[in-house]
């Protein structure tokens, strides 16, 4: 709430004010691309390198074939220079793995 606002005992939130507490940047411009390529499915970053993304869903399931695979991937031998990233993003929409995972712990 603004301070004029609340000296003078004004209730409540103004649209601005909401707006402002809850402001986020797109995801998109935290990447560095300037061009996609369809064929090779690469993207040109602004840095002169060549990046890849994957969206990867939950894995409530894992098993150790899944981990030891995992491990595979970052144990890769990449070159020299190389950055693998790993960025996490908040999901509203994952209600559907919480259950199913806390369906399959149920023992009766």
């Amino acid at each position: 709430m603004s301070i004029v606002r609340n000296l003078l005992g004004i209730p409540g939130i103004t649209h601005s004010d909401l707006r402002n507490e809850t402001y986020r940047k797109r995801f998109s411009e935290y990447l560095p691309w300037i061009a996609f390529d369809a064929e090779t499915k690469a993207y040109l970053c602004a840095d002169n390198s060549a990046g890849f993304i994957f969206e990867c869903s939950p894995l409530a399931f894992a098993g150790e074939k899944t981990a030891d695979t995992l491990e595979g991937l970052l144990r890769l031998n990449v070159s020299w220079g190389s950055v693998l990233q790993f960025i996490l993003i908040a999901e509203d929409h994952v209600n559907h793995y919480i259950d199913t995972y806390r369906f399959s712990q149920d023992p009766g």
